[in-house]
C-alpha cells in the first residue's frame, strides 16, 4: 500500500503522528466560532437609528423562514419534557446571542438596561421587545415634535407674510425649470437630500456655494436661536407665527456682513473667476445655490434639534427655512429681487 493509499483511507484527518491531538485542537476551534458567530450569519447590524426598520424587518421575516418567530413576538413556556426543553433552550440561547450581536452599541445596550432589559436573562422575547423600544421611542419623540411644524400644511403665515407650506413649496422647487433644465447644483448638507433624487444634482467638493451657504446659515439666525435669543408667539388654529430675533451687541456687525457678502466676494478677482467658469448664470446662479443650500441647512437642522434634545429649537429653525425656501422660489420666479 502506498503512503498516499494509506494517507485517503486514514481518519479523515489523515493518520499522520499526532493526528488524534489535531483533530482535537480543530473541533475545539470549530465549536469555538459556532458559539462566537450562532447558527446564522448576521446581516447588517443596528447602529444608528436609520437602520431600525431595516434591522425590525429582517430579524422577523429571517426568524419567520427559521420557523422561530414566535419566540420573539410570543412568550413560548419550557418545556416539561427533557429531549424538547433542550430544543427550546437552545433555540432561546441562540435567538437571544443572535439579536445582541446585530445591535452592538453598547450606548444601545446601556439605554434598554435602563428601560428594565436584563442582560443575564437570555430572553430573546425581551430582547427584541426592548431593542424595539428604545429606537422607537424615539421616532415617536421625532413625529411629536415635528408635528409642532405643521409640514403638511398648504400655507403658514409668519410675522404677517403667507407662505407656502413645506410640501408646497418644496414640490414647486422641484419642478422648477432652473432646477430641472439648468445645470444649478443643489447643497446637499448633511447628507439630506432636500430635493429628493439627487442623481446629477450632488455637491462637488471645493463647492464654494457650499461653504458660503454655512456661513450665511451662521449669520441669518442659527447662532442666536441655538442661544434663545427668539421670540415665537403661534396661533396653531390660524397656522400663524410671530418670530421675533432678538438684538444683541454685535448684531449689526453680523447682519453687516451677511447683506455684504456676495457683493464682497463677486469683487475679488479669483473668487469671479471662478464663479463665472462654473456658473450658468454668473454671480445670481451662484447666489442662488447658496441662499437654498442656506436654506436647506435650517431645515436640516430643525431635525437635528431633536437628536440635541431641545425641542424648543424645532419650529424656529423650522420656520426660518421655510421662510427662506420660499423666498429662493420667489427669487426664481422673478417676484423677489437678489
Amino acid at each position: 500500500m502506498t503512503r498516499s493509499k494509506r494517507f485517503v483511507q486514514a481518519t479523515p484527518f489523515g493518520g499522520l503522528p499526532g493526528q488524534d491531538q489535531l483533530n482535537a485542537v480543530l473541533m475545539q476551534f470549530m465549536r469555538s466560532q459556532i458559539q462566537t458567530q450562532g447558527r446564522w450569519a448576521l446581516f447588517d447590524k443596528c447602529v444608528k437609528q436609520e437602520d431600525y426598520p431595516t434591522w425590525r424587518k429582517r430579524i422577523i421575516n429571517h426568524f419567520t423562514r427559521e420557523g422561530l418567530v414566535h419566540h420573539i413576538l410570543e412568550v413560548v413556556p419550557e418545556s416539561a419534557e427533557e429531549a424538547t426543553k433542550a430544543v427550546w433552550e437552545t433555540d432561546r440561547n441562540d435567538i437571544d446571542h443572535y439579536i445582541r450581536k446585530t445591535v452592538p452599541c453598547n450606548r444601545v445596550l446601556a439605554s434598554i438596561e435602563d428601560l428594565g432589559w436584563e442582560e443575564t436573562e437570555r430572553n430573546p422575547k425581551k430582547t427584541f421587545h426592548f431593542v424595539r423600544q428604545h429606537f422607537e421611542a424615539h421616532f415617536g419623540r421625532m413625529e411629536r415634535h415635528l408635528g409642532i411644524a405643521r409640514l403638511e400644511q398648504s400655507s403658514v403665515t409668519l410675522n404677517s407674510r403667507r407662505l407656502r407650506g413645506f410640501v408646497a413649496v418644496i414640490r414647486e422647487l422641484s419642478a422648477h425649470s432652473k432646477l430641472v433644465n439648468e445645470p444649478v447644483t443643489l447643497i446637499n448638507p448633511r447628507g439630506v437630500h432636500l430635493l429628493g433624487d439627487s442623481q446629477g444634482k450632488g455637491i462637488e467638493h471645493g463647492d464654494y456655494a457650499y461653504d458660503v451657504s454655512k456661513l450665511l446659515f451662521s449669520l441669518t439666525g442659527l447662532s442666536r436661536i441655538r442661544k434663545g435669543l427668539f421670540d415665537l408667539v403661534a396661533d396653531t388654529g390660524r397656522q400663524s407665527y410671530t418670530l421675533t430675533i432678538r438684538q444683541h451687541p454685535g448684531i449689526d456687525t453680523v447682519d453687516g456682513v451677511a447683506y455684504r457678502l456676495f457683493q464682497e466676494l463677486a469683487g475679488n478677482d479669483v473668487m469671479r473667476r471662478w464663479i463665472d467658469k462654473v456658473e450658468p448664470d454668473g454671480v445670481r446662479s451662484f447666489e442662488l445655490r447658496a441662499r437654498l443650500g442656506e436654506a436647506a441647512h435650517f431645515v436640516a437642522d430643525c431635525v437635528c434639534a431633536l437628536g440635541r434634545n431641545v425641542p424648543q429649537e424645532v419650529v424656529p429653525l423650522f420656520l426660518t427655512g421655510l421662510k427662506k425656501l420660499n423666498s429662493v422660489l420667489d427669487l426664481m420666479n422673478g417676484t423677489e429681487e437678489l
